[in-house]
């Protein structure tokens, strides 16, 4: 049998959807909309973003300002991320850890990343079978606003490689 967990209030926790990060802030627009449905969803469920690289805010700002505004007892991150790769085995651990020493009157739990659930993982290949169906990338060029470029070179004008 196993043991189950009392929560603690939903008051007092929080859900960080973390994202990498990117250059462009356009990029956290997915992760806006997810946070949106989220609280669609469940207005109770307290939602916040955070971001590794480039965007604000970095979790050690996020905790910060949880901490400023009191009464959070635990966050549990959620990568939001297909896989697990350098970043959530080595890194993350290192940093929450770090971060877990900084922010002792707050739990940091670190949840596996989202495109391990298989939930995750059905709605993906539901969407992709759809994608698939419906339009050929031959036939439209362009998708979600992300152009294929001619000719095989990137945004920085260099060759993708072979």
């Amino acid at each position: 049998m196993s043991k189950r967990t009392t929560l603690p209030p939903s008051s007092t926790r929080v859900l960080a959807l973390l994202g990498h990060g990117a250059r462009d802030p356009a990029w956290a627009e997915a992760l806006l909309a997810v946070r949106a449905k989220i609280y669609a969803r469940d207005p109770a469920c307290r939602v916040k973003l955070a971001f590794l690289a480039h965007l604000p805010p970095s979790l050690e700002t996020l905790l910060a300002s949880l901490q400023a505004e009191g009464g959070v007892t635990h966050v549990r991150i959620l990568p939001m991320f297909i896989a697990a790769g350098g970043h959530l085995k080595c890194d993350l651990p290192a940093r929450i850890h770090c971060l877990q020493t900084q922010f002792p009157q707050i739990h940091i739990e670190l949840a596996a990343a989202i495109g391990l659930s298989e939930i995750v993982q059905e709605a993906m290949s539901e969407a992709a079978l759809h994608i698939f169906r419906r339009q050929s990338l031959l036939q439209n060029p362009t998708l979600s606003g992300v152009e294929l470029r001619q000719g095989g070179k990137g945004r920085s004008g260099r060759p993708f490689p072979a």
